[in-house]
């Protein structure tokens, strides 16, 4: 259903590994249904970081 908001991926050879955008999106809906904060996003191997999500919500 989201697939046309998700670039296709790419090598990088510089840099930090693309997040997954699996993580992204978990992260962007929590924090729009549930209303909380971005530091009150929970944390975890299952979740994008706060300034990936954040910088994935900026662009598109």
């Amino acid at each position: 259903m989201f697939a046309d908001l998700f670039p296709n991926s790419k090598i990088r050879k510089l840099g930090m590994p693309p997040t997954p955008f699996d993580k992204v999106l978990t992260k962007l809906l929590y924090i729009l249904i549930t209303g909380h904060r971005w530091c009150d996003v929970p944390i975890g191997e299952s979740w994008a970081s706060k300034s990936a999500a954040h910088r994935w919500l900026k662009r598109w």
